[in-house]
Formats: C-alpha cells, sequence, structure tokens
C-alpha cells in the first residue's frame, strides 16, 4: 500500500516554562512537527511506504525536517525547499488552566502550490491524507487541496475528513471568515473528542484525565484519526484465528575416547591440591664440614608443633644410617 501525505512541515517551539504564556516564556525546546508530517513518520515507522508533499523554507530548518523524515522512512521527493521563505514554526505553551497558547508564524508550508507537484499522479497511491488545518486558510495551499481533491475524486477516492471539511467551509464560508470558521470548527472538534474522552475513562472507572500538554497531544491525534477513518472502509482488528503447535525431535549421538582421560587428569589434581593444602612439605639439607662435621637443616610449609620433634628424628635417621653406610664399607 502506498500512501501520500500533503500538508504542512513545520517547526514546533514548545515553551517548557509550565503555566506561562507565549509572552512570558523564556525557554523553548524545538521540535519537528505537523500533522501531515507525523503522519507520515508513524506509517513509516510501522513499514509502509509513504511519500510526503509538503514546502519548507531553503533554511536550516526545513533542512533539518527534510533529513529527519529521511532518517525515518519517508520519501521527500515532493518536499520543496523555497529560497524566498521560511520555514514555518509553531510557537505552544500550556496554561494553568490547562488551555494551550498557540501563535504559528506562517511561512513556506502555505505556499504548497500546483507548479510544485508537477508530474505528480495521485493515481499511483491507494491513499492521499489531505491533514493539515493549514490547508483551511485562504492561499496557494488551499488552492492546491482543492485541485488535489478534484484529482482524487476523478482517481476515485473519496474525499473525507480533514479534506472534506475544508472545502465545505471554502464552499459555504465567505473568505474573509475561512479561517475564524475554521479556527471555531477545530475546536469544537477538539472539544467533544475530550468530552468522549472522559465520558469512556469514567464508563471504565478511571481518574479523570488532566488537562496536559500529554492529554493535547493524545487529543491531536485523535483528531487526526478521526479525519483518516474516512480512507478505511472497516476498523482494523488484529486476531488469532488459530493455533497449530509443531514439535520437533532431536536425536545428538557425541563421542570423546579422551572423557576418561579428562576424569583422571580432574582426579589427580583434586588430589593435589588437597595434599599441598592438608599434608606438609618437609625438606632436609644436610652437608659436610671439613672438619668432619655435618650440619642439617629443614624446611617446612607449615610449622607443626611436633616440628623440632621431627627434625631431631629426621637427624638421628640420617646419622644412623651414614654411620651404618661407614661401617659397612669399613668392613
Amino acid at each position: 500500500m502506498k500512501v501520500l501525505c500533503i500538508g504542512e512541515a513545520l517547526i514546533d517551539m514548545i515553551c517548557t516554562d509550565r503555566g506561562s504564556r507565549l509572552a512570558d516564556g523564556q525557554n523553548f525546546l524545538k521540535k519537528a512537527g505537523g500533522a501531515p508530517a507525523n503522519v507520515a513518520a508513524a506509517i513509516a515507522a510501522l513499514g509502509g511506504h509513504v511519500d510526503m508533499a509538503a514546502k519548507v523554507g531553503k533554511d536550516p530548518f526545513g533542512q533539518h525536517l527534510i533529513d529527519l523524515m529521511s532518517e525515518m522512512g519517508v520519501n521527500t521527493k515532493w518536499v520543496i525547499q523555497d529560497p524566498n521563505a521560511f520555514t514555518t514554526f509553531a510557537f505552544v505553551s500550556l496554561m494553568e488552566d490547562g488551555e494551550r497558547d498557540f501563535y504559528f508564524n506562517r511561512g513556506a508550508d502555505g505556499q504548497l502550490s500546483m507548479a510544485d507537484l508537477a508530474g505528480l499522479n495521485l493515481k499511483e497511491y491507494d491513499i492521499v491524507h489531505f491533514g493539515s488545518a493549514t490547508g483551511f486558510l485562504p492561499g496557494p495551499l488551499q488552492a492546491t487541496y482543492i485541485d488535489l481533491l478534484n484529482q482524487a475524486k476523478e482517481a476515485g477516492i473519496k474525499p473525507g475528513g480533514f479534506a472534506a471539511l475544508g472545502s465545505f467551509i471554502d464552499k459555504a464560508v465567505p473568505e474573509a471568515e475561512q479561517q475564524k470558521a475554521a479556527e471555531v470548527v477545530l475546536k469544537v472538534l477538539n472539544g467533544v473528542i475530550w468530552e468522549l474522552w472522559q465520558e469512556a475513562r469514567a464508563q471504565l472507572k478511571l481518574p479523570p484525565a488532566k488537562n496536559d500538554m500529554e492529554s493535547q497531544r493524545f487529543i491531536q491525534a485523535a483528531t487526526s484519526a478521526l479525519s483518516d477513518a474516512n480512507f478505511y472502509p472497516a476498523p482494523l482488528v488484529f486476531q488469532l484465528d488459530s493455533f497449530e503447535e509443531v514439535k520437533a525431535s532431536v536425536f545428538q549421538v557425541t563421542r570423546s575416547p579422551g572423557k576418561n582421560m579428562v576424569y583422571l587428569g580432574c582426579l589427580l589434581l583434586t588430589l593435589g591440591i588437597f595434599a599441598m593444602f592438608y599434608l606438609p612439605e618437609r625438606r632436609i639439607w644436610v652437608r659436610s664440614l671439613s672438619n668432619g662435621k655435618q650440619l642439617f637443616a629443614m624446611s617446612t610449609s607449615r610449622k607443626t608443633l611436633d616440628f623440632e620433634k621431627e627434625f631431631e628424628k629426621y637427624r638421628r635417621e640420617i646419622v644412623d644410617y651414614r654411620l651404618f653406610k661407614t661401617s659397612s664399607l669399613s668392613r
């Protein structure tokens, strides 16, 4: 399955000063963002074939977005770098009351035109994702959305989600009021999904969700999922239909002709260690002096209480043996 995601790719500047308005925030964290770009990254992470169509500035931030999407497996053939526009920034902070404070510094994302997508054939794709609220706003991107929607209809792709909603606003709302209408619709959608989520948690006897940044991300993802539900005929559920156990018997034969020698060596090693610790080693030195006397000395690995008695015993035995040998020779 081949998917095309069309819309915004931008830089999110998230205020890390919790509870501060954007005007009061001092610290911001740079993150890659844009609803269609997030969807494309998720599809690529799941192993899908996805192309991204968007416009960014020919600046370090635009190059960062292209490099990051490419690393994640998204085809960026249709991501255009505009040297005359800067990459769009979205500044966001979470207020104490849970409301989000947004400010968009619109740049290249809303300038995507049909001329930038010359050669794009929607018939090559199984799913075309129109998932950007920026497409509601008057400008080249809105016109591109409308043209691509018409092409999608001709290709047999039924419009829905954000794309169909944007087309409805374009037809039913005066141009001067379209941006305000789009913001109101999105706020209503987010509010409804929030209430549904809280109701679902209550039925499951779970505590109410906190209105924090993580919850807001979930609401955004749920809204995008609701928009994309139009592309799928039914929810996809994976379940185990059957299980077949496959058993394998393995017979292994080994031959080791030298194993008896190994066992004998281990036994001798054990006996040697035992003898080293429990049988003291004794050495006796005898030196004959020039005056006919002998000098005796003895050493041991462990000195016992009977060491001196043993020394005297061995000395007498050696002396008696030498005297015996001398007497035998004189006969």
